[in-house]
């Protein structure tokens, strides 16, 4: 019989096999600290890869083929099958959808540009679409009632899987984010800024209606002339128009935030229950009667896209802008919203100066001054809220173009998530 120290030998080297793996086997990986997403699957198991899309009926994820031939060889044998047999019809559905988008829009395409993307991508569209087996990943379609559990990732970890998938590594399924961190920091990669793009290991596939709807609005807003909308409570102004400075004044004279004029009191005598102001609107009815406008100018001109900035001043000046898309269901949401906030108190003489040179600004200051509203310093708190904001406006419109950018750019990537 082994001596009492063997026995605590041998013990310790049990629980040594145990947390760390056991001497036959590997230890299976942790589904929430992994870097891919996975998707537990009634009756399969966990599928490893990247979700592509999620709604309220379907997940789509792409798995490693490598992997899941070697994790569920049975599955993917019937999933091959499937994927070649599809393939075909795939491809002409995407071509009718590419034709039909070009003929609705050619009367607002003055440029051509759209109509050359759309021809762009129709010449990009393979006639014989290629052996799925050639292309590292493919595509996993499931029903709502077949996942148990989605284990969803964050971008970085994300960003993490998608290196390592960019560099052919075997691992990246079964590491733990943080291990696989290590090992790409130990090949010098700059994981931060390091470029991922898989789309050509992917199989053609075809978005759902309403992916497809807001792919094509994105595309819309970013190639044909924008239809943008500005301002504030019920005041909104389309961009690039010519404005009449006593558009300006009016809102002023009725008290209307955004202008750095105080409040609106007929709405917010209405907020508190005052009876003598029940028949005005309140400050939520005037912003969405002003979108209710935005969206009959859209349909009108039969647009899919608009985005309406909004300008709120106070102790800081800050710029919202929401992008509207139209579904496939012909509604209209804020797809997007991108803001940010600038101190009036804190702009340079010179910029102030610049604004105050501008000859609708002049004319503007002097309407302010025959009506009474430019005395106690108003106008000039005005001018530097006029700083800060197109400075906030400009910082907000490179966002949002940068945003419609990455997803106008191919029909097929990045993903639309909803």
């Amino acid at each position: 019989m082994p001596a009492p120290a063997t026995h605590a030998a041998l013990f310790s080297l049990v629980i040594a096999l145990l947390a760390t793996g056991s001497a036959t086997g590997q230890k299976k990986p942790n589904p929430a600290k992994t870097a891919v997403d996975v998707v537990s699957v009634k009756g399969l198991g966990k599928l490893s890869g990247f979700i592509l899309s999620q709604s309220n009926e379907k997940l789509v994820l792409a798995v490693r083929r490598q992997w899941l031939a070697k994790t569920h060889n049975d599955f993917y044998k019937k999933h091959l099958d499937a994927e070649k047999a599809s393939s075909g019809s795939i491809s002409a559905r995407r071509r009718e959808r590419l034709e039909a988008w070009k003929k609705e829009k050619q009367n607002l395409d003055i440029d051509g540009f759209l109509a050359d993307f759309i021809d762009g991508a129709l010449r990009a569209e393979p006639k014989d679409p290629p052996d799925p087996t050639t292309l590292d990943f493919t595509i996993v379609e499931l029903g709502t009632t077949q996942i148990r559990k989605v284990y969803a990732k964050t971008e970085n970890q994300r960003q993490l899987a998608g290196i390592g998938w960019s560099l052919k590594m075997d691992s990246v399924e079964s590491l733990s984010a943080s291990a696989l961190a290590r090992r790409l920091k130990k090949r010098n990669i700059d994981i931060e800024h390091h470029n991922v793009n898989l789309a050509d290991q992917l199989p053609v596939t075809l978005e759902f209606d309403e992916q497809w709807a807001i792919r094509k609005s994105l595309v819309e807003f970013a190639l044909l002339p924008r239809l943008e909308f500005q301002g504030s409570g019920s005041t909104y102004f389309r961009r690039g128009a010519e404005v009449n400075p006593l558009q300006l004044i009016g809102p002023m004279l009725q008290g209307e935030s955004g202008f750095g004029f105080g409040g609106d009191v007929g709405a917010m005598g209405k907020e508190l229950g005052l009876p003598e102001f029940k028949n005005f609107p309140s400050r939520e009815e005037k912003t969405t009667s002003a979108i209710d406008r935005m969206i009959r100018t859209a349909e009108k001109e039969n647009r899919s896209a608009f985005s309406a900035t909004t300008l709120d001043q106070g102790r800081f000046v800050k710029v919202t802008t929401d992008l509207y898309l139209k579904g496939s269901d012909g509604k209209w949401k804020v797809f997007r919203s991108f803001s940010t906030s600038e101190d009036p108190s804190d702009q340079p003489q010179e910029d102030i100066d610049a604004l105050l040179d501008q000859p609708q600004i002049k004319r503007i200051a002097d309407l302010s001054k025959q009506f009474g509203l430019g005395g106690g310093g108003t106008m000039d708190q005005a001018v530097r809220n006029g700083v800060a904001t197109q400075k906030a406006l400009d910082q907000v419109m490179t966002k949002m173009d940068r945003y419609v950018d990455e997803f106008s750019q191919s029909v097929d990537s990045p993903s639309i998530s909803q």
